[in-house]
């Protein structure tokens, strides 16, 4: 009897009724994914790009020339082929001709230093790196492939996707910015075609490596988790089966997030593509060009993370956009406040669906249901085929009961194959198909999952634990309060201490702020300090940086 239909998982009798218990994953690797729904909906629109549309049809011929092109290059079976691109037609050619011509991809944020894309260009050993032509990325990356692997650099002109009327703003407005001159072998199309062969298709078996998807991981040393075409496979047939089947019309999603982060690549270009979704890609994040998309195209699916739907709780233009075109909102990659579901939900009268996920898990293991309530203060049930238990930290093959605190421990079939290169790391998350995600949390009695904190980031008072996430939704409960971090900070008398940063709708001072919060939080996790601030820092993907604020504190003391 499969794992997920054993009697002892309680979140089985919650599960929506379209849901199944577990899931069969696809035969072959993950192209033919989007060979399918571009082989039954070759004229509809698969991308739109700043006013422009592209048909499936259209991806799928431009998949197939990168795919020639490099098998053009006879490089061996599972080269990484690196990735460093925006939101754009190029990266979802790349990414499916990459994969066509059995080749690896490597996911690399543009925002990153030299340095650290030089680290992941040569701990990939990638071959083959694909760009654009904007600087500082460009600048960078001349620089990050010096003394690396890679054979040849491709770059995209971001322009050739454009409107021409767009391309022409844009040639203009970014006439500092773009690099026009460009050895032969650098320029996209043109390396393209020197290589250019006829396509051949190439047999995958699910167990054969797709990405390298590089990430701080449970201990916060940059490593790559190896996932495989069906780890993906797996993980884009178990959200689509959650959220039930889709409009006959067609879907339309937003891809605000950036499709070189695991979160987006799964919830944004694997499920989108898998239900044959049109995709509205944003090439770079802005609150007014979102209203105004959602104005225009009415979406019927949009995943974000909190810090997007509390901006667009907040921000003055959503009162008068109807979004009531959105079926459901999918939220995730970091919690998401009470405070922030409950503003979004009544001003757009659109629910969310937060789930909860890692890398190393491609990324989502639990979603809450989106047509029915959620489980308040949870992040769903375990996704079709997927097991969840606590456990202690320091016992870890002892569980823990209902509503006991432990660490989260993971089983499915989209748990990656381990860690690139790096075997110790691997053994340290990776245990008899387990995975430990260094995240703590407890199941209570209906199997909803509710994640508490990452262990690292625990604050040890006295010896005793105290969740930052925990004090963040008291002080998010607050009306002045838009955004908040607490970290730990070191305290002579207790060892650790909270102390909060947050930025604010209104004028309130700090000391008001903290009193009033110290009023509302047991003795151990009261504030030490409290810092009111203009912005708080973020990543690239919009989820708050805890990791910056508590380098700032290390670098005062």
């Amino acid at each position: 009897m499969p794992a997920a239909r054993r009697p002892q998982h309680p979140w089985l009798a919650h599960y929506p009724a379209h849901a199944p218990a577990t899931i069969a994953i696809p035969k072959g690797g993950l192209p033919q994914l989007f060979l399918s729904s571009a082989a039954a909906h070759p004229t509809r629109t698969y991308l739109t790009f700043l006013g422009r549309d592209f048909s499936y049809a259209t991806l799928q011929r431009r998949a197939e020339t990168i795919a020639a092109a490099l098998q053009g290059l006879q490089l061996p079976k599972h080269s990484r082929v690196a990735l460093c691109l925006p939101n754009c037609p190029s990266y979802v050619a790349a990414f499916w001709g990459v994969l066509m011509a059995g080749h690896v991809v490597v996911n690399l944020n543009p925002l990153l230093t030299a340095a650290e894309l030089h680290h992941e260009l040569t701990d990939s050993g990638a071959l083959i790196l694909l760009t654009f032509n904007l600087q500082p990325t460009f600048g960078k990356l001349q620089e990050a492939v010096q003394n690396t692997p890679v054979q040849q650099v491709w770059v995209s002109d971001l322009a050739a996707d454009m409107p021409p009327l767009t391309a022409v703003g844009f040639k203009v407005l970014k006439l500092r910015e773009r690099v026009r001159h460009l050895p032969a072998t650098w320029q996209w199309q043109t390396a393209a075609t020197a290589h250019f062969t006829e396509y051949f298709p190439v047999p995958i078996k699910g167990q054969e490596p797709a990405l390298l998807q590089y990430t701080g991981g449970t201990t916060g040393t940059p490593k790559a988790a190896v996932l495989t075409h069906a780890n993906l496979l797996a993980n884009a047939t178990q959200v689509t089966a959650w959220l039930g089947a889709p409009n006959p019309q067609g879907e339309t999603m937003v891809a605000v997030l950036p499709l070189f982060h695991v979160f987006a690549l799964t919830s944004v270009l694997l499920l989108g593509t898998s239900i044959a979704a049109r995709l509205i890609l944003m090439p770079q994040f802005a609150l007014k060009d979102l209203l105004k998309i959602i104005t225009t195209y009415r979406p019927t699916l949009l995943p974000g993370v909190p810090t997007l739907f509390n901006a667009l709780a907040n921000h003055p233009l959503a009162a008068t956009t109807n979004m009531r075109c959105l079926r459901f909102c999918i939220a995730g990659g970091a919690p998401l406040p009470a405070s922030v579901k409950a503003a979004f939900e009544a001003k757009s009268g659109v629910r969310i669906a937060e789930g909860y996920g890692l890398t190393e898990a491609s990324p989502v293991l639990a979603c809450n249901p989106p047509t029915t309530a959620a489980t308040p203060g949870s992040v769903g049930y375990p996704l079709p085929g997927t097991v969840v238990e606590i456990r202690s930290p320091t016992a870890p093959f002892q569980a823990k009961r209902t509503n006991e605190i432990g660490e989260i421990w993971a089983q499915g079939p989209q748990i990656m194959q381990g860690y690139w290169h790096n075997p110790k790391a691997t053994r340290a998350v990776l245990a008899n198909g387990w995975l430990r995600t260094g995240d703590m949390g407890f199941l209570d009695s209906t199997g909803a999952l509710h994640v508490v904190d990452r262990i690292k980031d625990l604050i040890i008072v006295n010896g005793y634990k105290v969740y930052p996430r925990q004090v963040e939704e008291v002080l998010a409960q607050h009306p002045s309060v838009a955004e908040v971090l607490v970290l730990g900070v070191p305290h002579a008398k207790t060892g650790e201490a909270a102390k909060a940063f947050v930025t604010v709708k209104q004028p309130i001072s700090a000391a008001e702020l903290r009193v009033w919060a110290n009023g509302r939080l047991n003795k151990l996790a009261q504030l030490e300090a409290l810092e009111i601030r203009e912005v708080l820092p973020k990543t690239l993907v919009g989820k708050l940086s805890r990791k910056e604020l508590a380098a700032e504190e290390r670098a005062k003391r």
